[in-house]
């Protein structure tokens, strides 16, 4: 199954986990991506997955037509660098906010750029914002816990319009690159 996400050009795919609630995010580097994923649901390990899965997961009420899984709109993005980065942590969090406001998401200028953060996404679905990053630059426990600490800061900074967002972490649960 593994093989069959990476030939359908996938990478960088995280699964993560909060409340019940999952949150994936990957990035496609292939040129045809309808064909790629019919390559995935043809592929008969793929389906023997998802007949062990499928009904661990409630599909939400508001995804559409032909959707097995709720697409989600984004918001904001930051790229700080094009080149992969070697060892990178993935963190992703929850906001409950009221969807006429989502649009007006602030991050301050130059916030980033001051972080060890790599990529930063703001994603919007069913009034909750999902925000998944990439942050370098931890070597210890005590570098994790300080990066920790900066991202909790960081993201605390994030904001809509006077109002600041609360976040709440979710768990990866699943990775390949």
């Amino acid at each position: 199954m593994l093989k069959r996400i990476s030939d359908s050009n996938i990478r960088n795919y995280s699964i993560f986990l909060r409340d019940g609630m999952l949150f994936s995010y990957y990035e496609y580097i292939g040129q045809d991506y309808e064909l790629d994923m019919q390559k995935i649901g043809e592929d008969t390990t793929t389906q023997e997955w998802w007949k062990l899965t499928d009904p661990m997961q409630k599909p939400l009420k508001t995804r559409k037509e032909g959707e097995k899984w709720s697409v989600i709109e984004e918001i904001v993005h930051f790229s700080g660098t094009n080149s992969p980065v070697t060892r990178a942590q993935r963190f992703a969090c929850v906001a409950e906010e009221d969807p006429l406001r989502v649009q007006n998401v602030i991050c301050p200028p130059g916030v980033l750029n001051s972080s060890h953060i790599h990529k930063l996404t703001v994603f919007h679905k069913e009034g909750c914002l999902y925000l998944y990053s990439e942050f370098s630059g931890t070597k210890t426990s005590s570098d994790v816990e300080n990066s920790a600490d900066r991202i909790d800061h960081l993201f605390s900074q994030i904001s809509l319009g006077e109002q600041t967002i609360q976040w709440k972490s979710m768990r990866e649960v699943f990775h390949t690159d």
